[in-house]
């Protein structure tokens, strides 16, 4: 899927599911025993970034997402689940 189509569907995340991928990307973080200070320095960006990712305060940015899942050699899995409007 093109970068576009992927950040169309995020905007169909929930706040809930938001802040479950950060606090998921906060303990992948942890696993690989890198502070944020660390992570931020290697993928290039704002400790805020990360922690507004980690927190759920801000809207999902895809690209230091991608770069963050790299880094601690996760995958993003996307589950979509349809509803019929009656």
């Amino acid at each position: 899927m093109k970068g576009n189509v992927v950040q169309e569907l995020l905007k169909f995340i929930s706040v809930e599911c938001q802040a479950k991928l950060g606090e998921s990307l906060h303990w992948a973080r942890n696993e690989q025993r890198l502070s944020i200070e660390q992570a931020a320095a290697k993928v290039q960006c704002r400790i805020q970034d990360i922690d507004d990712l980690e927190t759920g305060r801000k809207a999902i940015d895809l690209k230091l997402l991608c770069r963050l899942l790299k880094l601690y050699g996760e995958k993003l899995v996307i589950y979509l689940e349809g509803y019929e409007d009656e």
